[in-house]
């Protein structure tokens, strides 16, 4: 090249550089978290794990043509431990994710357990023992007992205690198709079937990237710190005069969940509109509401891509990722979404360590914590898990204990004693008589109706699982809870320090810039 192609090109860098930095700046006054979602600036592994903080290690999963793994992040190492797929793993990962999310997705799977012609009894052996298959197939293929293999070498090292499940949290983060399964409960086989949530006692978190979880651990101590109860803002069953759409079991949930709550707003049914859901949430926002508030959405979700899936609403009008992003949820300590596949997230491309869906977004508007399901669940068992969910927040659990000790709570619940809870909250179908057997309670003469994982399995922390969101004043926290606290502020601090050594860094960087236009300025002159 000549020296004036040179030139040339060296001007057009600076021109990019110069575009680039106007773009960014341009997009954070007008949203202060874009860069979170975008991750314009790349984190590098000593930044990652600072992030992480001293009790947590990270499992990223990068599937692509160029290169596939399974990475393990630990503080105290001064390089991820990398267990790398080979081209014919990709494959068997491929084969096995897509059946697995075909399976989970088939309508069958649910409407037979609702028909009459097999006794659920039958039914139900047949789907544990399909669902525990794919289960099975799907963590051979990630080679998870190996996975595992490298987080127990990683936490034997200084600085990280031995034990994986005290007071130990693990964040998960999936990419490509393995954003539809629920990683932390395959079964490790070289464990005798235990899963990572077993070993973690629960505390498995989700990110769609290291800089959101980071954010939202942030975010969550904000939120914890008065222990105030949170005000419950519900939406419920919107589409209640559609009988092909109606989520009978969703006013179940909702009543319930509000029964236990001390300040409530339900919107309900055709009341649940797009305008009246935005109304609420603009009058919760920081500047103008100083009391935290969870959100729990029951209602369908559809997920149609990256900017249009959303949860739909009553009229039909759906609240998208992209209606999400604009908005102010700061103080918002919690969101709930039992709506069906509302915590998928797609990645933006082949190569991007991003995620994009319901969750990411719910992140980026300033939510810590964000509960969701993978597929759609029944709502008979949605229901059950949701109520059981917040009587466990209001013992002082965090967001991921809770949902471990209300997944657990439902999969050994015995049919005979689902009755006696219905009745407790008076609860009446649709149509105004008591629940009958067309009802779906045929389904509850099962010892154990909601054993299969497809029940409990899909529904997942994505952010921070440490949050504490309690409806009710907290009577007591836990020990791990405690733990995990203090963790989350350690790691704050951390955060702080980091921020303090970039911006130093920075500012070297711009006296450097500085004294080198000085340099050559005198070399021209």
């Amino acid at each position: 090249a000549t020296e004036e192609e040179i030139l040339h090109a060296r001007r057009a860098v600076s021109e990019a550089h110069e575009a680039q930095a106007q773009a960014r700046a341009t997009c954070a006054d007008a949203h202060p978290s874009f860069h979170v979602v975008t991750e314009m600036m790349p984190l590098t592994y000593n930044e990652i794990c600072a992030n992480l903080g001293e009790h947590t290690v990270a499992v990223f999963f990068f599937l692509s043509e160029s290169f596939s793994g399974a990475f393990v992040c630990v503080p105290s190492n001064d390089e991820p431990l990398v267990l790398e797929y080979t081209a014919e793993d990709l494959r068997c990962i491929s084969r096995a994710v897509d059946g697995f999310s075909a399976y989970v997705n088939r309508d069958q799977n649910f409407s037979r357990l609702r028909s009459g012609t097999d006794t659920p009894d039958d039914v139900d052996s047949t789907v544990v023992a399909e669902t525990a298959q794919w289960l099975e197939t799907v963590a051979v293929a990630l080679r998870l007992a190996e996975v595992v293999e490298l987080l127990k070498l990683a936490q034997a090292v200084p600085n990280v205690r031995p034990t994986m499940h005290e007071h130990m949290t693990v964040v998960i983060l999936p990419h490509s198709s393995l954003n539809t399964v629920p990683i932390h409960t395959l079964p490790i086989m070289s464990c005798g079937g235990t899963t990572l949530a077993d070993l973690y006692e629960g505390a498995c978190d989700y990110a769609p990237n290291f800089r959101l979880y980071a954010t939202s651990v942030h975010r969550a101590m904000l939120s914890a710190s008065d222990g105030r109860a949170a005000e419950l803002l519900a939406v419920q069953n919107p589409e209640h005069d559609d009988a092909d759409r109606s989520l009978e079991w969703a006013d179940f949930e909702v009543d319930s969940i509000a029964r236990g709550a001390e300040r409530s707003v339900v919107l309900r049914w055709g009341n649940a509109t797009k305008g009246a859901l935005l109304h609420e949430l603009g009058r919760r926002r920081p500047r103008d509401h100083p009391d935290w508030y969870a959100l729990h959405l029951a209602c369908h979700g559809q997920h149609s891509g990256r900017w249009d899936t959303g949860v739909v609403l009553a009229d039909k009008e759906r609240l998208t990722v992209g209606d999400i992003m604009s908005l102010d949820l700061g103080q918002c300590c919690m969101c709930v979404a039992s709506a069906c596949s509302s915590a998928l997230n797609d990645s933006i491309a082949d190569t991007a360590a991003e995620n994009i869906g319901l969750p990411s977004a719910l992140l980026v508007a300033g939510v810590p914590c964000v509960v969701a399901g993978l597929w759609a669940i029944d709502d008979r068992a949605t229901a059950l898990l949701m109520s059981r969910f917040y009587q466990e927040l209001s013992v002082g659990r965090t967001a991921s204990a809770a949902l471990y000790s209300a997944q657990k709570w439902l999969r050994e619940l015995e049919g005979e004693d689902v009755p006696a809870k219905l009745r407790a909250v008076s609860f009446v179908p649709r149509n105004g008589m008591p629940a009958t057997e067309e009802h779906g309670l045929s389904h509850f003469r099962v010892a154990r109706p909601f054993a299969s994982p497809l029940y409990w399995a899909g529904f997942t922390v994505t952010g921070w699982g440490g949050t504490r969101c309690a409806l009710r004043e907290i009577r007591a926290a836990d020990g791990n809870s405690q733990a995990r606290l203090i963790a989350a502020k350690q790691r704050m601090h951390a955060l702080d320090a980091a921020m303090v050594d970039a911006m130093s860094r920075l500012a070297e960087a711009g006296s450097l810039l500085v004294s080198e236009d000085s340099a050559t300025s005198d070399s021209d002159g």
